[in-house]
C-alpha cells in the first residue's frame, strides 16, 4: 500500500505542478498579447507607408534617401519570374498548340526530340516576370 500511496502523492505533485505552469503560461500570454496587436498594427501601418514610399521614390527615380541618424532607405525593384505551376503550363500549352509554334504545318515533320524541346523552349522563354519593390534601411 506505500507504494500505492507514494504514487499517489507523486501524481498529485505532477498535476499541481501542471497546474501552476498552465496558469504562468496564461499570464505571460495574457501581458504578450497586447505587444503582439501593436506589432500588428505596426506592421500594417509599415506596409501602407512603404507602398507609398515606393511609388514616389520609383515615380521620381530615387534610389537612396538619407535619414537623419545616418542611416538611409535603398529602393530597389526586384525582377522575379513567375513560377511555373498547372495553369501557366496548361495555359502555355494551349497557346503553343492553337496560336503559336505548334500550330504551323511544319511543326508536324519534326522529330519528337524536335517538338519536345521546341514545347520547352516555348514555355521558357514566354513566362511571366513580376517586378517587386523593395525598401530596405540601411
Amino acid at each position: 500500500m506505500e507504494e500505492l500511496s507514494g504514487d499517489i502523492e507523486s501524481f498529485k505533485n505532477d498535476v499541481s505542478k501542471f497546474s501552476e505552469i498552465d496558469e504562468k503560461i496564461k499570464e505571460a500570454e495574457a501581458r504578450i498579447k497586447p505587444i503582439k496587436e501593436t506589432i500588428s498594427i505596426l506592421k500594417k501601418e509599415k506596409a501602407e507607408l512603404k507602398n507609398e514610399i515606393c511609388i514616389y521614390m520609383n515615380t521620381n527615380d530615387i534610389e537612396k534617401c538619407n535619414l537623419p541618424d545616418n542611416g538611409s532607405i535603398v529602393f530597389k525593384k526586384r525582377k522575379t519570374i513567375v513560377p511555373v505551376n498547372q495553369q501557366t503550363i496548361r495555359d502555355d500549352l494551349n497557346r503553343f498548340f492553337c496560336t503559336g509554334p505548334g500550330n504551323e504545318p511544319g511543326f508536324k515533320n519534326l522529330t519528337d526530340i524536335q517538338k519536345a524541346t521546341s514545347v520547352y523552349n516555348y514555355i521558357y522563354e514566354n513566362r511571366e516576370y513580376r517586378f517587386t519593390n523593395i525598401l530596405t534601411k540601411t
